[in-house]
């Protein structure tokens, strides 16, 4: 009987003890297309992609793949706290790839980045301007919220340079 009782309360920790570590936020996966349809202003490319962003309470994992893009420079998660994605040009709040490609002459097809945020690299990116998002909760918002865009940019254009090869602004773009 003394075993049982040990054994129910030990059990009653561990349960207890897990309910006070749950945050009750859910996991939630938000994935976009890239296109250079989607860029403002729109690119003309044959060139495609995909970011995949998985949240939890505190971390989120992404994946972000490029097909057929040369010369990439950088991608970026663009969000913000009111302003709908499509159409609009948002603040940078997380930094997906800092590049550029080490070849920046042959097509990037497959995965270009694959890694993790939190709040402290939120931070880190400084997002400014009206409507940033700068806090991870935020950042989840706007993705729940369509207030959010991955894209891909490519090497700086001269201006006898057209997009793309080389677009500054942006190659591709998908809105969350």
């Amino acid at each position: 009987m003394r075993k049982s009782a040990t054994l129910f309360a030990g059990m009653s920790i561990l349960a207890l003890a897990a309910m006070g570590c749950s945050t009750g936020v859910s996991e939630a996966t938000f994935t976009t297309q890239l296109a250079g349809a989607n860029e403002v202003p729109p690119v003309t490319t044959s060139a495609t992609g995909t970011a995949q962003v998985v949240m939890d309470a505190s971390v989120a994992k992404y994946t972000l793949t490029v097909n057929g893009l040369t010369g990439i420079s950088g991608a970026h998660i663009h969000a913000s706290t009111s302003t709908a994605a499509a159409g609009a040009t948002l603040p940078i709040s997380v930094y997906l790839f800092d590049g550029p490609t080490t070849d920046a002459a042959t097509p990037v097809n497959g995965t270009l980045a694959k890694s993790s945020f939190n709040q402290v690299t939120i931070t880190a990116a400084g997002p400014t301007g009206t409507g940033a998002v700068s806090t991870f909760d935020n950042l989840r918002s706007a993705l729940e919220g369509h207030r959010a865009y991955a894209n891909v940019h490519t090497t700086t254009a001269s201006t006898n340079d057209p997009c793309p090869p080389r677009c500054p602004s942006g190659a591709i773009r998908g809105n969350f």
